[in-house]
């Protein structure tokens, strides 16, 4: 979804019936689907603005996908993010949450915050000789900010899978005793 989004795609899993629920769409299983497929179905819409040549577009930009010719992001698991990986020099720490996700959970040490909704003005700030690790509150949106990286010929990009709240769960001692230090916001300048 992330990688569709990344290339102006909008869409959506399970079925349009069943888009609030934690359970396998009941109209997916109907059609023969295991919970597990339709835990994993992507619904695409169309409207009458739908024109030939944006359906060959989804076309080609999932052929790519699944033919390997889209470079993969790689996952960094909570249980994954040590205090080595956090106070490595090469590793870049891009922290896209919303502002107010940053008043509920402390970030990552050495992390550098810019907004969501307008990361690509700063994407000039984020070098591309390091290590990019994007995290999020939840890791749904950086998973679209690292797809968005990597379109932009950034090389070595992750994102924390679970976002922050994973890790913080994961890991509540690195939590106490490192998060909120060394902060940047880049969207102020530094």
């Amino acid at each position: 979804m992330a990688m569709l989004d990344s290339n102006g795609i909008a869409v959506s899993a399970g079925s349009a019936c069943n888009t609030q629920a934690d359970e396998p769409s009941h109209v997916l299983t109907a059609v023969g689907l295991t919970a597990d497929q339709a835990r994993q179905t992507i619904r695409i819409s169309l409207s009458t603005g739908t024109t030939r040549r944006d359906v060959d577009y989804v076309i080609r930009v999932a052929g790519d996908y699944f033919q390997g010719r889209t470079a993969p992001i790689d996952m960094v698991l909570p249980a994954q993010l040590n205090e080595n990986l956090l106070l490595d020099e090469h590793t870049f720490i891009l922290d896209v949450r919303f502002w107010h996700d940053r008043k509920l959970l402390k970030g990552l040490p050495n992390s550098h915050e810019i907004p969501f909704l307008s990361f690509g003005k700063y994407l000039h700030l984020v070098p591309k000789d390091r290590k990019i690790l994007v995290v999020c509150q939840t890791g749904y949106n950086s998973p679209v900010v690292a797809y968005a990286l990597r379109k932009r010929h950034y090389r070595d990009v992750s994102f924390l899978l679970t976002g922050l709240a994973g890790w913080w769960i994961a890991r509540k001692d690195l939590y106490d005793r490192l998060a909120g230090r060394n902060i940047t916001r880049l969207e102020r300048g530094g």
